[in-house]
């Protein structure tokens, strides 16, 4: 028997499919408007932005800043899947809170709704010589990142040591780094650090030029790294320099010196390096001011021990690094203890009179000016005891007994390093503006300037202070601008069409000039 089918259920359902077909079309319509590129591309907009604000609660350790503050975070993107791309430049190679703050971005953005994967990415980009070595166009087939000056300013101290140290701490992050002996009168790093190859070979695609030598030591396994070095006593003995290959007096002028400096520096294929290590000479000569001048050092490390005598010298280094505008990244306090291990009892032994920053600072200098005593009470103090076995170096460097000592100066050199480069840059772009006068260009991580000195204002002023010198109307008139050259941190060198008139600007002395003649137009203005 056939089951009867009322007609109001069928009318029922006729009714329910129509209004079904109805709520499609009407599904279909909003799918088609949240589907249009412009409201897509609204809303990641908006969820970028949700993302850029919680990273802003991402601290960075050093400056104590958020990652927003500081420069480090340059963009976020999302893409259609939910998945978020965080881009980071960590402004110099080898940052030492790299996965830190990576592992922080990642907290600060997981508890978003519609997060769906996340990814950073370290940007952080090679960095360029150009605005680091002032004569960069004259390096042969180089290009260096970060130039840091390892200086003493007192011989027997250790500084050398600590060089060959410092640069080896860094190649065993996986850094490209150099070392150069600067010490021509008495070069260490030969008798240091064992070479691959005891010769120095002349580059194959230009004779003048030469190939630094490479460490026999390789961080890294075998795919790793081997430092680059080079210093007067590897040079060939017959080169007909007096003292070539260290075996016999270097007995030569200060200018002399400065040229095979200049020489070892300019004319040696390094190739690319993140990080150039110099060992200084002892003292506060033409080589200091040639390498000062010659190359943008980023920043010094102070060698000394706790005796008076040392922390004497070393007060000149720190006024000469002062007046060439090098911060100092880090003090090494060496020779400052002996461990002496007894069956019954051990005890440490201080022989030069313990230390610690108080003594150093009032070694140092008493009353330290502005921004050079800040930086001595804050930058790294590491403390070195006096080495085990005095009569060999070690057959691997870092050091192995003192491997935590020289991996916290690395850490200190770099976290100072980063701290500089989130502040306003020291050195400007300078270049001669088309209408007269000096255009200085500061560039920062999130910042801008540029500052106007008018040619005029150079004549009659002081090169280091910017104090006039002279009344407007009894400067020379006439001579013009003609060239300009950057002189390490320090300033720049003026030339005039006359010749009359060659000096070195430092950068402070410009900045007042220029911020003065801003001042004097803008009374002038308001007066007419």
């Amino acid at each position: 028997m056939r089951a009867s089918f009322p007609f109001q259920s069928f009318r029922a359902i006729t009714n329910a499919s129509t209004k079904f077909r109805s709520v499609n079309k009407v599904l279909a319509k909003y799918h088609a408007f949240y589907s249009t590129p412009t409201f897509v591309a609204s809303q990641i907009a908006i969820r970028e932005t949700e993302a850029f604000s919680a990273l802003q609660t991402v601290i960075e350790p050093i400056t104590g800043e958020s990652i927003v503050s500081c420069g480090v975070l340059k963009g976020v993107m999302l893409n259609h899947d939910g998945l978020l791309k965080i881009n980071l430049d960590f402004l110099i190679p080898g940052f030492t809170h790299r996965r830190k703050i990576k592992e922080a971005c990642r907290e600060a953005v997981k508890s978003l709704p519609w997060v769906s994967a996340v990814q950073v990415v370290d940007i952080t980009k090679p960095v360029s010589g150009g605005g680091v070595v002032s004569q960069q166009e004259n390096l042969a087939k180089s290009n260096i990142g970060f130039v840091v000056g390892v200086s003493s300013c007192k011989g027997g101290v250790g500084k050398s040591t600590v060089a060959v140290n410092l640069a080896f701490a860094l190649l065993e992050r996986g850094l490209r780094v150099g070392l150069l002996d600067a010490d021509i009168y008495g070069p260490s790093v030969p008798t240091l650090v064992p070479p691959l190859s005891h010769s120095v070979r002349r580059s194959p695609s230009n004779p003048k030029h030469i190939l630094p030598l490479e460490s026999l030591q390789l961080l890294g396994g075998e795919e790793g790294r081997r430092l680059k070095m080079l210093s007067f006593g590897h040079v060939n003995p017959r080169a007909g320099a007096p003292g070539a290959g260290g075996k016999t007096a270097a007995m030569v002028r200060g200018p002399i010196a400065s040229k095979i400096i200049n020489q070892m520096l300019f004319a040696t294929e390094w190739g690319h390096l993140d990080y150039l290590v110099v060992d200084m000479p002892p003292g506060t000569g033409d080589v200091h001011i040639s390498l000062a001048q010659g190359l943008c050092l980023s920043g010094a490390v102070l060698v000394t021990t706790p005796h008076p005598l040392a922390l004497a010298d070393a007060a000149k280094g720190v006024a000469m690094f002062a007046e060439l505008r090098v911060p100092t990244l880090a003090v090494v306090e060496n020779m400052a203890y002996m461990d002496c291990e007894h069956p019954e009892h051990s005890h440490r032994l201080y022989p030069f009179g313990q230390g610690g920053r108080a003594r150093l600072m009032q070694g140092l200098c008493e009353e330290p000016p502005g921004p050079t005593g800040e930086t001595l009470r804050r930058c790294p103090l590491v403390s070195l005891p006096l080495s085990p076995h005095p009569d060999q170096a070690p057959v691997t460097y870092p050091h192995p007994l003192l491997r935590p000592q020289y991996s916290s100066l690395a850490d200190g050199v770099l976290d100072e390093l980063f701290l500089l480069q989130t502040r306003a840059l020291l050195v400007p772009s300078v270049q001669i503006h088309p209408r007269g006068g000096l255009l200085l260009r500061y560039f920062g991580p999130q910042s801008a300037e540029e500052l106007l000195v008018p040619e005029e204002q150079l004549r009659g002023r002081d090169p280091r202070s910017g104090d006039r010198t002279a009344h407007p109307s009894q400067q020379q008139s006439g001579a013009r601008l003609q060239g300009v050259e950057v002189r390490g941190s320090y300033g720049a060198a003026l030339q005039w069409s006359d010749g009359s008139h060659e000096a070195i600007f430092s950068f402070q002395a410009l900045r007042r000039i220029a911020t003065e003649s801003r001042t004097e137009l803008s009374i002038h203005d308001v007066q007419e």
